[in-house]
Protein backbone atom coordinates (compact mmCIF):
# COMPACT_ATOMS: atom_id res chain seq x y z
CA UNK A 1 0.00 0.00 0.00
CA UNK A 2 1.29 3.63 -0.28
CA UNK A 3 -0.09 7.07 0.13
CA UNK A 4 -0.32 9.19 -2.37
CA UNK A 5 1.55 12.83 -1.36
CA UNK A 6 0.91 15.96 -2.72
CA UNK A 7 4.46 17.63 -3.65
CA UNK A 8 4.59 20.97 -3.47
CA UNK A 9 7.20 22.70 -6.92
CA UNK A 10 8.54 26.11 -7.45
CA UNK A 11 10.18 27.08 -10.69
CA UNK A 12 13.10 29.16 -10.40
CA UNK A 13 12.63 32.93 -12.60
CA UNK A 14 14.78 33.40 -15.51
CA UNK A 15 17.46 35.71 -15.39
CA UNK A 16 17.22 38.85 -17.33
CA UNK A 17 20.25 39.89 -19.24
CA UNK A 18 21.43 43.02 -19.56
CA UNK A 19 22.94 45.10 -22.47
CA UNK A 20 24.65 47.87 -22.77
CA UNK A 21 26.05 49.55 -26.09
CA UNK A 22 29.14 52.57 -26.13
CA UNK A 23 30.26 54.69 -28.52
CA UNK A 24 33.50 57.05 -29.05
CA UNK A 25 36.63 58.02 -31.53
CA UNK A 26 38.78 60.50 -32.16
CA UNK A 27 37.39 64.39 -32.41
CA UNK A 28 39.36 66.08 -33.50
CA UNK A 29 41.25 67.11 -30.44
CA UNK A 30 38.28 68.13 -28.62
CA UNK A 31 37.20 66.32 -24.93
CA UNK A 32 36.02 62.48 -25.76
CA UNK A 33 32.30 62.52 -25.75
CA UNK A 34 31.90 59.91 -22.69
CA UNK A 35 30.02 57.04 -23.48
CA UNK A 36 26.26 56.56 -22.53
CA UNK A 37 23.79 53.90 -22.09
CA UNK A 38 21.99 53.27 -24.89
CA UNK A 39 18.11 54.62 -23.83
CA UNK A 40 16.38 51.77 -25.29
CA UNK A 41 17.81 48.99 -22.84
CA UNK A 42 16.42 48.55 -20.07
CA UNK A 43 18.49 47.68 -17.00
CA UNK A 44 16.04 45.53 -14.39
CA UNK A 45 16.50 44.95 -11.15
CA UNK A 46 17.38 41.47 -10.48
CA UNK A 47 14.49 39.18 -8.89
CA UNK A 48 15.54 37.52 -5.77
CA UNK A 49 14.00 33.32 -6.82
CA UNK A 50 11.81 32.75 -4.23
CA UNK A 51 12.67 30.18 -1.27
CA UNK A 52 10.45 26.70 -2.31
CA UNK A 53 7.88 25.94 0.34
CA UNK A 54 9.02 22.74 2.04
CA UNK A 55 6.95 19.76 0.99
CA UNK A 56 6.22 17.60 4.65
CA UNK A 57 7.93 14.78 4.95
CA UNK A 58 5.26 12.04 3.83
CA UNK A 59 3.93 9.46 6.88
CA UNK A 60 5.72 6.38 6.55
CA UNK A 61 4.29 3.16 5.08
CA UNK A 62 5.17 1.55 8.84
CA UNK A 63 3.05 3.63 10.25
CA UNK A 64 -0.15 3.59 7.73
CA UNK A 65 -0.29 -0.58 7.73
CA UNK A 66 -1.62 -0.69 11.33
CA UNK A 67 -4.17 1.57 11.05
CA UNK A 68 -4.94 -0.57 7.81
CA UNK A 69 -4.56 -3.98 9.32
CA UNK A 70 -6.93 -2.27 12.01
CA UNK A 71 -9.62 -1.37 9.13
CA UNK A 72 -9.67 -4.43 7.42
CA UNK A 73 -11.14 -6.34 10.07
CA UNK A 74 -13.48 -3.25 11.26
CA UNK A 75 -16.82 -5.25 12.13
CA UNK A 76 -18.97 -2.60 11.13
CA UNK A 77 -17.87 -0.95 7.66
CA UNK A 78 -20.23 -2.61 5.27
CA UNK A 79 -21.29 0.89 4.18
CA UNK A 80 -18.23 2.80 4.62
CA UNK A 81 -14.58 2.39 5.60
CA UNK A 82 -12.12 4.95 4.50
CA UNK A 83 -8.88 6.17 6.32
CA UNK A 84 -6.84 9.55 5.12
CA UNK A 85 -3.95 11.46 6.14
CA UNK A 86 -4.44 14.70 7.02
CA UNK A 87 -1.07 17.12 7.27
CA UNK A 88 1.01 14.23 7.28
CA UNK A 89 0.20 14.30 11.36
CA UNK A 90 -3.03 13.01 12.06
CA UNK A 91 -4.84 9.83 10.52
CA UNK A 92 -9.08 10.01 9.76
CA UNK A 93 -11.02 7.06 10.00
CA UNK A 94 -14.51 6.73 9.25
CA UNK A 95 -16.39 4.13 9.05
CA UNK A 96 -20.12 2.88 8.92
CA UNK A 97 -22.48 -0.21 8.52
CA UNK A 98 -25.76 -2.04 9.83
CA UNK A 99 -24.66 -2.92 13.71
CA UNK A 100 -26.89 -2.71 16.67
CA UNK A 101 -24.60 -0.35 18.69
CA UNK A 102 -22.07 2.26 17.17
CA UNK A 103 -23.77 1.99 13.52
CA UNK A 104 -21.24 4.58 12.53
CA UNK A 105 -17.79 6.46 13.93
CA UNK A 106 -15.21 9.04 12.97
CA UNK A 107 -11.96 8.81 14.69
CA UNK A 108 -9.49 11.10 14.46
CA UNK A 109 -5.70 9.51 15.62
CA UNK A 110 -2.16 10.84 16.05
CA UNK A 111 0.17 8.64 13.88
CA UNK A 112 -0.44 5.61 16.45
CA UNK A 113 -3.88 3.79 16.46
CA UNK A 114 -3.77 4.01 20.57
CA UNK A 115 -3.45 7.98 20.19
CA UNK A 116 -6.83 8.65 19.51
CA UNK A 117 -7.54 12.69 19.21
CA UNK A 118 -10.92 12.97 18.91
CA UNK A 119 -13.80 10.84 18.12
CA UNK A 120 -17.82 11.09 16.92
CA UNK A 121 -19.62 7.68 17.21
CA UNK A 122 -23.36 6.24 17.20
CA UNK A 123 -24.13 4.35 20.61
CA UNK A 124 -27.71 3.59 22.76
CA UNK A 125 -27.80 6.39 24.27
CA UNK A 126 -27.34 9.06 20.69
CA UNK A 127 -24.26 10.55 19.14
CA UNK A 128 -21.18 10.52 21.25
CA UNK A 129 -18.33 13.17 20.82
CA UNK A 130 -15.19 13.29 22.27
CA UNK A 131 -11.80 15.32 21.85
CA UNK A 132 -8.64 14.98 24.54
CA UNK A 133 -6.78 18.08 22.45
CA UNK A 134 -8.69 21.20 22.50
CA UNK A 135 -6.77 22.72 19.79
CA UNK A 136 -7.79 20.03 17.31
CA UNK A 137 -11.51 20.41 18.04
CA UNK A 138 -12.69 23.47 15.49
CA UNK A 139 -10.59 21.12 12.92
CA UNK A 140 -12.59 18.15 13.48
CA UNK A 141 -15.80 19.56 14.20
CA UNK A 142 -15.34 21.11 10.63
CA UNK A 143 -14.90 17.90 9.11
CA UNK A 144 -17.69 16.33 11.37
CA UNK A 145 -19.87 19.03 9.26
CA UNK A 146 -18.19 19.36 6.19
CA UNK A 147 -17.73 15.34 5.64
CA UNK A 148 -18.93 15.28 2.13
CA UNK A 149 -17.32 18.19 0.78
CA UNK A 150 -13.35 17.60 -1.07
CA UNK A 151 -11.26 17.83 1.67
CA UNK A 152 -13.51 18.08 4.54
CA UNK A 153 -14.06 21.91 4.03
CA UNK A 154 -10.43 22.40 5.50
CA UNK A 155 -9.31 24.67 3.25
CA UNK A 156 -6.22 24.94 1.10
CA UNK A 157 -4.14 25.30 4.23
CA UNK A 158 -4.36 21.59 5.03
CA UNK A 159 -3.82 18.79 2.98
CA UNK A 160 -6.17 15.72 2.85
CA UNK A 161 -4.69 12.33 1.18
CA UNK A 162 -6.95 9.13 1.42
CA UNK A 163 -5.35 5.84 1.98
CA UNK A 164 -6.61 3.43 -0.26
CA UNK A 165 -6.38 -0.44 0.55
CA UNK A 166 -7.82 -3.53 0.17
CA UNK A 167 -10.30 -5.51 2.19
CA UNK A 168 -9.10 -8.20 4.03
CA UNK A 169 -7.69 -11.42 2.58
CA UNK A 170 -10.30 -13.01 0.62
CA UNK A 171 -13.12 -10.21 0.51
CA UNK A 172 -14.57 -8.88 -2.40
CA UNK A 173 -14.17 -5.82 -4.02
CA UNK A 174 -16.99 -4.14 -5.74
CA UNK A 175 -16.85 -2.99 -9.75
CA UNK A 176 -18.21 -1.15 -11.97
CA UNK A 177 -18.95 -1.90 -15.26
CA UNK A 178 -18.19 0.73 -17.88
CA UNK A 179 -18.34 -1.26 -21.35
CA UNK A 180 -19.03 -4.64 -22.51
CA UNK A 181 -18.96 -5.57 -26.12
CA UNK A 182 -19.12 -8.49 -28.28
CA UNK A 183 -17.53 -7.96 -30.98
CA UNK A 184 -14.34 -5.11 -30.45
CA UNK A 185 -11.41 -4.23 -32.37
CA UNK A 186 -9.04 -5.79 -30.44
CA UNK A 187 -8.72 -9.37 -31.95
CA UNK A 188 -6.18 -10.79 -29.34
CA UNK A 189 -6.64 -11.97 -26.01
CA UNK A 190 -5.34 -8.94 -23.66
CA UNK A 191 -5.85 -8.16 -20.17
CA UNK A 192 -4.78 -4.66 -18.93
CA UNK A 193 -4.55 -2.09 -16.24
CA UNK A 194 -5.29 1.42 -17.09
CA UNK A 195 -4.31 4.45 -14.50
CA UNK A 196 -4.49 7.27 -16.55
CA UNK A 197 -7.50 9.04 -18.99
CA UNK A 198 -4.35 9.44 -22.03
CA UNK A 199 -3.87 5.44 -21.78
CA UNK A 200 -7.29 4.78 -21.91
CA UNK A 201 -8.17 7.02 -24.65
CA UNK A 202 -5.63 5.18 -27.14
CA UNK A 203 -6.81 1.56 -25.89
CA UNK A 204 -10.05 3.00 -26.68
CA UNK A 205 -9.41 4.22 -30.10
CA UNK A 206 -8.50 0.57 -30.51
CA UNK A 207 -11.08 -1.31 -29.58
CA UNK A 208 -13.98 1.31 -31.49
CA UNK A 209 -11.56 1.42 -34.79
CA UNK A 210 -14.42 -0.80 -36.18
CA UNK A 211 -17.23 1.59 -35.02
CA UNK A 212 -18.28 4.58 -37.41
CA UNK A 213 -18.29 6.74 -36.00
CA UNK A 214 -16.53 5.71 -32.70
CA UNK A 215 -18.08 6.46 -29.40
CA UNK A 216 -16.31 8.70 -27.03
CA UNK A 217 -14.60 7.38 -24.31
CA UNK A 218 -15.63 6.95 -20.98
CA UNK A 219 -14.29 9.65 -18.46
CA UNK A 220 -12.99 8.14 -15.19
CA UNK A 221 -11.57 9.83 -12.37
CA UNK A 222 -8.36 8.11 -12.24
CA UNK A 223 -7.34 9.90 -8.97
CA UNK A 224 -9.72 7.66 -7.44
CA UNK A 225 -10.45 5.10 -9.79
CA UNK A 226 -8.13 2.80 -12.29
CA UNK A 227 -9.91 0.67 -15.44
CA UNK A 228 -9.65 -2.99 -16.02
CA UNK A 229 -9.82 -4.08 -19.35
CA UNK A 230 -9.95 -7.83 -20.50
CA UNK A 231 -10.51 -8.49 -23.66
CA UNK A 232 -11.47 -12.34 -24.91
CA UNK A 233 -9.51 -12.54 -28.81
CA UNK A 234 -11.02 -14.86 -30.75
CA UNK A 235 -14.53 -17.18 -30.07
CA UNK A 236 -18.06 -17.35 -30.72
CA UNK A 237 -21.00 -15.11 -30.35
CA UNK A 238 -22.61 -17.02 -28.44
CA UNK A 239 -20.55 -17.51 -25.75
CA UNK A 240 -20.20 -15.89 -22.52
CA UNK A 241 -16.90 -13.45 -20.79
CA UNK A 242 -16.72 -11.42 -18.30
CA UNK A 243 -15.27 -10.28 -15.02
CA UNK A 244 -17.19 -12.65 -12.20
CA UNK A 245 -16.16 -11.35 -9.36
CA UNK A 246 -12.70 -9.01 -7.57
CA UNK A 247 -11.44 -10.03 -4.31
CA UNK A 248 -7.86 -9.15 -2.44
CA UNK A 249 -5.62 -12.32 -2.10
CA UNK A 250 -2.48 -11.67 0.01
CA UNK A 251 -2.34 -7.85 -0.76
CA UNK A 252 -2.45 -8.32 -4.39
CA UNK A 253 -6.24 -7.49 -6.49
CA UNK A 254 -7.47 -10.59 -7.59
CA UNK A 255 -9.58 -10.38 -11.16
CA UNK A 256 -11.28 -13.59 -11.39
CA UNK A 257 -13.15 -14.05 -15.17
CA UNK A 258 -14.82 -16.46 -17.49
CA UNK A 259 -14.59 -17.14 -21.00
CA UNK A 260 -17.58 -19.78 -21.24
CA UNK A 261 -18.38 -22.00 -24.82
CA UNK A 262 -22.04 -21.69 -25.80
CA UNK A 263 -24.07 -24.52 -24.35
CA UNK A 264 -23.84 -27.52 -26.85
CA UNK A 265 -27.85 -27.16 -27.19
CA UNK A 266 -27.16 -23.80 -28.07
CA UNK A 267 -28.27 -22.76 -31.87
CA UNK A 268 -25.54 -20.44 -33.01
CA UNK A 269 -25.13 -18.09 -35.91
CA UNK A 270 -21.19 -19.03 -36.87
CA UNK A 271 -19.86 -15.40 -36.27
CA UNK A 272 -16.61 -14.81 -34.97
CA UNK A 273 -16.40 -12.36 -32.06
CA UNK A 274 -14.32 -10.53 -30.49
CA UNK A 275 -15.68 -9.87 -26.57
CA UNK A 276 -14.23 -7.34 -23.72
CA UNK A 277 -15.19 -5.94 -20.57
CA UNK A 278 -14.66 -2.55 -18.54
CA UNK A 279 -14.59 -2.12 -15.21
CA UNK A 280 -13.54 0.29 -13.09
CA UNK A 281 -12.37 -0.23 -9.40
CA UNK A 282 -11.28 1.60 -6.27
CA UNK A 283 -7.54 2.87 -7.19
CA UNK A 284 -5.04 0.70 -5.66
CA UNK A 285 -1.09 0.69 -5.44
CA UNK A 286 -1.24 -3.07 -5.61
CA UNK A 287 -0.31 -6.02 -7.97
CA UNK A 288 -3.42 -7.31 -10.35
CA UNK A 289 -3.70 -11.23 -11.18
CA UNK A 290 -5.85 -12.25 -13.62
CA UNK A 291 -7.39 -15.87 -13.30
CA UNK A 292 -9.35 -17.66 -15.54
CA UNK A 293 -12.30 -19.70 -13.78
CA UNK A 294 -15.13 -22.25 -14.58
CA UNK A 295 -18.10 -21.71 -12.98
CA UNK A 296 -21.17 -23.95 -12.55
CA UNK A 297 -24.65 -22.30 -12.18
CA UNK A 298 -27.02 -22.72 -9.25
CA UNK A 299 -30.89 -22.61 -10.19
CA UNK A 300 -33.00 -20.63 -7.60
CA UNK A 301 -36.20 -18.91 -7.44
CA UNK A 302 -37.12 -15.42 -6.33
CA UNK A 303 -38.82 -14.62 -3.44
CA UNK A 304 -39.04 -11.22 -3.19
CA UNK A 305 -37.91 -7.72 -4.71
CA UNK A 306 -38.19 -4.19 -4.56
CA UNK A 307 -36.41 -0.64 -4.38
CA UNK A 308 -38.15 0.05 -1.09
CA UNK A 309 -36.97 -2.01 1.61
CA UNK A 310 -37.22 -1.19 5.03
CA UNK A 311 -33.53 -2.44 5.91
CA UNK A 312 -31.50 1.04 5.05
CA UNK A 313 -27.66 -0.62 4.56
CA UNK A 314 -26.39 -2.61 2.87
CA UNK A 315 -26.31 -6.24 4.23
CA UNK A 316 -26.24 -9.93 2.96
CA UNK A 317 -27.68 -12.60 4.97
CA UNK A 318 -28.03 -16.52 4.33
CA UNK A 319 -30.57 -17.94 6.21
CA UNK A 320 -31.39 -21.77 7.21
CA UNK A 321 -33.68 -21.40 9.60
CA UNK A 322 -37.71 -20.15 9.71
CA UNK A 323 -36.96 -17.72 12.71
CA UNK A 324 -34.68 -16.38 11.42
CA UNK A 325 -36.66 -15.83 7.41
CA UNK A 326 -39.27 -14.63 9.56
CA UNK A 327 -37.33 -11.76 11.00
CA UNK A 328 -35.48 -11.11 8.01
CA UNK A 329 -39.29 -10.99 5.96
CA UNK A 330 -40.73 -8.72 8.55
CA UNK A 331 -37.56 -6.17 8.87
CA UNK A 332 -37.91 -5.71 4.91
CA UNK A 333 -41.03 -5.35 3.99
CA UNK A 334 -45.02 -4.99 5.58
CA UNK A 335 -45.97 -7.62 3.54
CA UNK A 336 -47.34 -10.34 6.23
CA UNK A 337 -47.47 -13.59 3.72
CA UNK A 338 -44.35 -15.46 4.44
CA UNK A 339 -43.69 -17.36 1.93
CA UNK A 340 -43.18 -21.21 2.61
CA UNK A 341 -39.37 -22.59 2.60
CA UNK A 342 -38.85 -26.05 3.62
CA UNK A 343 -35.30 -25.37 5.76
CA UNK A 344 -34.59 -29.07 5.47
CA UNK A 345 -34.03 -28.87 1.71
CA UNK A 346 -33.76 -25.17 0.58
CA UNK A 347 -32.25 -22.13 2.25
CA UNK A 348 -32.73 -18.11 1.39
CA UNK A 349 -30.15 -15.63 0.26
CA UNK A 350 -30.88 -11.69 1.11
CA UNK A 351 -28.97 -8.94 -0.46
CA UNK A 352 -30.35 -5.36 0.14
CA UNK A 353 -28.03 -3.03 -1.72
CA UNK A 354 -27.09 0.32 -2.07
CA UNK A 355 -29.81 2.77 -3.26
CA UNK A 356 -30.49 6.11 -4.06
CA UNK A 357 -32.57 9.48 -4.05
CA UNK A 358 -35.33 7.60 -6.24
CA UNK A 359 -36.61 4.15 -6.94
CA UNK A 360 -34.78 3.71 -10.26
CA UNK A 361 -31.86 2.50 -7.96
CA UNK A 362 -32.43 -1.30 -7.55
CA UNK A 363 -30.55 -4.22 -6.52
CA UNK A 364 -30.70 -7.23 -8.29
CA UNK A 365 -28.89 -11.31 -7.27
CA UNK A 366 -28.07 -11.42 -11.24
CA UNK A 367 -26.54 -14.80 -10.83
CA UNK A 368 -25.43 -17.79 -8.20
CA UNK A 369 -22.26 -20.23 -9.00
CA UNK A 370 -19.98 -23.07 -7.72
CA UNK A 371 -16.03 -21.91 -8.65
CA UNK A 372 -13.57 -23.37 -6.35
CA UNK A 373 -15.89 -25.19 -4.03
CA UNK A 374 -17.72 -22.35 -2.83
CA UNK A 375 -21.12 -20.95 -3.63
CA UNK A 376 -21.19 -17.54 -5.21
CA UNK A 377 -23.78 -14.82 -5.16
CA UNK A 378 -23.30 -12.33 -7.57
CA UNK A 379 -25.00 -8.97 -7.22
CA UNK A 380 -25.53 -5.77 -9.34
CA UNK A 381 -26.58 -2.40 -8.06
CA UNK A 382 -28.54 -0.72 -11.19
CA UNK A 383 -28.84 2.83 -11.37
CA UNK A 384 -30.05 5.21 -14.24
CA UNK A 385 -27.58 6.94 -17.15
CA UNK A 386 -27.92 10.30 -16.99
CA UNK A 387 -29.25 10.73 -20.64
CA UNK A 388 -32.08 8.03 -19.94
CA UNK A 389 -35.31 10.29 -19.56
CA UNK A 390 -36.73 7.74 -17.86
CA UNK A 391 -39.61 8.63 -14.97
CA UNK A 392 -38.56 7.40 -11.79
CA UNK A 393 -40.16 7.24 -8.61
CA UNK A 394 -39.50 9.98 -6.29
CA UNK A 395 -38.52 8.49 -3.12
CA UNK A 396 -35.44 7.13 -1.58
CA UNK A 397 -34.54 3.60 -2.28
CA UNK A 398 -33.41 0.50 -0.27
CA UNK A 399 -33.50 -2.01 -2.54
CA UNK A 400 -33.41 -5.59 -1.26
CA UNK A 401 -33.60 -9.41 -3.15
CA UNK A 402 -34.59 -12.71 -1.30
CA UNK A 403 -34.27 -15.55 -3.48
CA UNK A 404 -34.74 -19.67 -2.76
CA UNK A 405 -32.04 -21.78 -3.23
CA UNK A 406 -30.69 -25.90 -2.55
CA UNK A 407 -29.82 -25.61 1.28
CA UNK A 408 -25.69 -26.38 1.08
CA UNK A 409 -23.13 -26.21 3.85
CA UNK A 410 -20.97 -25.07 1.43
CA UNK A 411 -19.05 -21.65 2.26
CA UNK A 412 -21.41 -18.54 0.38
CA UNK A 413 -19.30 -15.82 -0.73
CA UNK A 414 -21.16 -12.25 -1.76
CA UNK A 415 -20.12 -10.09 -4.52
CA UNK A 416 -21.26 -6.71 -6.10
CA UNK A 417 -21.01 -4.37 -8.89
CA UNK A 418 -22.60 -1.73 -10.65
CA UNK A 419 -24.44 -0.69 -13.85
CA UNK A 420 -26.43 1.79 -15.95
CA UNK A 421 -29.47 0.85 -17.47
Amino acid sequence: MSVLIRALSCLPLAGAVALAGCGGGDNGGSTPVPPKTQPDIVVPTPTPTPTPTPTPTPVPVTVITPFIARAQQASCASVTNRLFVIDHKYVLWNQSGDCADKRYSTELFALTPDAKVCSLSDSIAGPKRECSDAVMLPIFNTIIEKSNEEGFGLGAGHVVEEIKFLPANGLSVDFNTIASDTFSGVGTARNVVVRDQAALDALWAEHSAIRIPPPPAPKVDFTKEMVIALFGGNGSACGSFGVRRANASDGHLVIRYEDKAPDPGTICIAVVANPMHMITVPRIDAVVDFVKVTTQNIAFTDLWRSPFSHIDTPRNIVIKDAATFATVWRQSHDNADLPAVDFSKDMVVAVFGRGGSNGCHTTEIESIYRESGKIQVSSVNWSLKPDNGAMCPAAISHPGHLVKLARSDDTVEFSTQSRQR
